[in-house]
């Protein structure tokens, strides 16, 4: 993706009505040129329902664990899209982009989205800034 996709404006909103600040964090380091998502293996997914964008998600290389890790980050899905299968996809198209680029897919996730990640196939861990894994 070469930019925020249109509509990101009221999915940022929408997260933050919620708490969740990495909507905000994504747009200001994707505007500032810290993470574009261009990286060997990275990359920014979006999800639309009849044209309008409910849900976003990237994978980008984990700075703390060896090249053979990548990190699932960004996510964020409408609470109105939820359990419509968007974050279902977004994991999907993650985990198929990042074969062959690396073994295994990180993620820090917050309490809100553990059992999400469960249920992706991502299995618990426990190391600092890491909640789950998963091989790719």
């Amino acid at each position: 993706m070469s930019a925020i996709p249109d509509g990101f404006a009221a999915l940022r909103a929408a997260a933050e009505v919620e708490g969740f600040r990495n909507m905000s964090r994504l747009e200001g380091d994707w505007r500032s040129g810290v993470e574009r998502f261009t990286g060997p293996g990275e990359a920014l997914f979006a999800a639309f329902e009849d044209d309008a964008l409910v849900g976003v998600g990237g994978v980008t290389r984990e700075p703390t664990a060896p090249r053979s890790m990548l990190r699932a980050r960004r996510f964020y899905v409408r609470p109105e899209s939820r359990g419509r299968g968007v974050g279902v996809a977004l994991v999907a198209a993650v985990l198929a982009h990042a074969h062959g680029h690396a073994e295994r897919m990180l993620v820090h996730s917050s309490a809100s989205a553990m059992v999400f990640w469960d249920r992706a196939g991502f299995a618990r861990i426990e190391r600092p800034g890491l909640t789950h894994e998963r091989p790719i």
